[in-house]
């Protein structure tokens, strides 16, 4: 998990969902959290499987996320946005997705999205090209193929383009769980500045996002709202 001092008011959350994936133990996975600011340290549970790493100060996006996989000590790396909610089986469902299908990179083509900021809407995102494609919010890869196709040194959308060039050439799978990522809307963004929810790839959700997160999409309100709810 790349992150900030900024994002102070959802880095406790994010590794809640973390400490809460089913499984946890078996995986033997661990959560790196890497930042150039040692104060998100004293955010961090004390918990073995929590390890924070400072990172090179003045690195873009891009460059954080390959420092991030340089400090991973497995083989498998889950992209884990500081300000996404993640369902408990994410983890699970992903690697036996992945070994199922004997796939080297998973991720997802839908992805709800929901707006913390007013009028707070939820937004169901489908892919809707003819190529091969997968968001990089639910992203699951082997660190073999990271060290052919590095994160791009960019500002942002770097998950994106990283996704681009592995799956031409690697095996690759497609979580159907629209629901194994929420992405919270919210003008912290690093990328897109304007959000416009436009059809054919953004529709209203007729689920209740409510049912898919229960009781941490108060928590993210709330902690969201505690922040000033404006930046």
């Amino acid at each position: 998990m790349v992150t900030t001092a900024a994002r102070a008011w959802c880095i406790p959350l994010a590794v809640r969902c973390f400490r809460r994936q089913s499984g946890l133990e078996r995986l033997g996975a661990e959560l790196v959290v890497v930042s150039e600011d040692p104060s998100v340290e004293s955010l961090l549970p004390d918990d073995p499987a929590v390890r924070f790493e400072r990172s090179p100060p003045g690195l873009s996006l891009g460059e954080k996320h390959n420092e991030a996989v340089r400090r991973c000590r497995y083989g498998w790396i889950a992209k884990w946005d500081d300000d996404d909610w993640h369902a408990p089986w994410r983890l699970s469902v992903t690697l036996r997705s992945l070994h199922h299908a004997n796939a080297l990179v998973a991720g997802t083509r839908e992805l709800l999205f929901h707006e913390l900021i007013e009028p707070r809407r939820t937004f169901l995102y489908s892919y809707q090209g003819d190529r091969s494609w997968v968001s990089g919010n639910a992203l699951m890869f082997h660190r073999s193929i990271w060290a052919q196709y590095p994160f791009p040194d960019r500002p942002s959308g770097v998950d994106t383009v990283f996704a681009q060039s592995v799956l031409p050439h690697t095996p690759h799978v497609v979580i159907t769980d629209p629901g194994i990522v929420v992405v919270f809307q919210h003008r912290q963004k690093t990328g897109r500045k304007v959000w416009k929810p436009e059809p054919p790839e953004y529709t209203p959700w007729t689920g209740s996002i409510e049912n898919t997160i229960g009781g941490d999409l108060s928590l993210y309100h709330a902690a969201f709202m505690k922040r000033g709810g404006h930046a």
